[in-house]
């Protein structure tokens, strides 16, 4: 993942790489809740739910003889796969008629804020913020080199980077993206830095105006490798809870350029 070319030999490529993503498990069917039944609200083309048979407005009643009681319970069950590897026993009810159908689900990595977000948006609705933080870079610039755009367009890759994963990744009806563009008015026109990003102040402000429930901070560290042209990026995204400020998932993305 290269953020914004600060004086970067268009050669380097990566050579290495480490992040912190989490396995989970899918079938490709998006569930809602209506009158206390489950049903399927959407199938995803090509997925394994439609491999197997699920329709949309099939009732999920039963993951291996479990009645199902809650989104985060379905999710819970589902993910067993990803240890046992076991195919699932669904038993779903579709024009008054129990059915069972064994799914195999495929398994898939995803970066922590991404699943949070996701058990999150199960049971209540979530907005989000997504909003740049700090960039350090360690490596010289060249003469007449402008510094700031160089600093707003890392930014601005960060940011929407971190939409274009949340956005792919089919989320759930709970979730909300707010428009960056208006936070980081806010941001700019109160001149708040870094460290006030998670004050209560921001916090309670974003929230009342936008009903902002969560903000997530993206920062970017770029230092050389001793010896060589080569450089690292480390990124994080941190997941905070505008209520309480606490930090609720944190990615972290090194890539190392050689």
């Amino acid at each position: 993942m290269i953020i914004g070319c600060m004086h970067v030999p268009p050669s380097l490529v990566p050579e290495e790489s480490s992040n912190n993503r989490v396995k989970v498990a899918k079938i490709g069917a998006l569930v809602d809740k209506k009158e206390n039944v489950f049903y399927v609200q959407k199938v995803f083309p090509k997925s394994q739910a439609e491999n197997y048979g699920i329709r949309v407005n099939d009732i999920i009643y039963k993951v291996d003889n479990v009645k199902i009681k809650d989104l985060n319970q379905l999710r819970e069950l589902v993910g067993r796969f990803v240890y046992n590897n076991k195919p699932l026993e669904y038993e779903i009810i579709r024009d008054g008629n129990h059915i069972t159908l064994y799914i195999t689900p495929i398994v898939v990595e995803i970066y922590p804020t991404i699943d949070k977000i996701t058990k999150i948006a199960s049971s209540s609705p979530i907005s989000l913020a997504i909003i740049a933080g700090d960039v350090y870079n360690s490596l010289q610039a060249p003469p007449n080199f402008d510094k700031d755009s160089w600093y707003k367009s890392v930014k601005n890759g960060m940011t929407s980077s971190a939409e274009r994963e949340l956005l792919n990744g089919a989320p759930p009806d709970g979730f909300k993206l707010i428009d960056r563009n208006i936070i980081d008015k806010i941001i700019e026109e109160q001149k708040i830095s870094q460290s006030g990003l998670v004050s209560a102040e921001f916090r309670t402000k974003i929230g009342k105006m936008y009903g902002v429930t969560h903000i997530m901070i993206c920062s970017l560290s770029r230092y050389g490798i001793g010896g060589t042209k080569g450089y690292v990026d480390e990124l994080t995204r941190k997941l905070i809870n505008i209520e309480n400020g606490s930090i609720e998932a944190t990615d972290y993305i090194k890539s190392v350029y050689k």
